[in-house]
């Protein structure tokens, strides 16, 4: 009987394996959009509220902002359809962001 090859030998390796490497590539992609992402968010007064974790880790921080508003990936925070159910009035004056109005809705 043979045993299973590892990954590095051309096998699948061991499942744990594959979750890491699943969470490593995840954790790279989070890292890629953070900086894009943060900068419209009001995280910093999130955290001082206890809204999320409070962490100096960009990619923490990240993922503790799609667990509040409960979205999978990056690219659903940009989306303005999280505005989409929500009935609030808007300045005609003013320039609004849709992350920073979703917070506090």
């Amino acid at each position: 009987m043979s045993k299973p090859l590892d990954a590095d030998q051309g096998g699948e390796g061991p499942p744990h394996y594959r979750a890491y490497l699943a969470r490593q590539k995840e954790t790279a992609e989070l890292k890629a959009h953070a900086t894009k992402v943060l900068k419209g968010v009001p995280y910093r007064a999130m955290q001082k509220a206890g809204w999320i974790e409070d962490t100096s880790d960009r990619v923490r921080v990240l993922r503790a902002l799609m667990r509040f508003f409960r979205v999978g990936t990056p690219h659903q925070l940009e989306a303005e359809q999280m505005l989409a159910e929500a009935a609030f009035r808007r300045s005609q004056k003013f320039k609004s962001a849709p992350l920073p109005l979703a917070a506090w809705l």
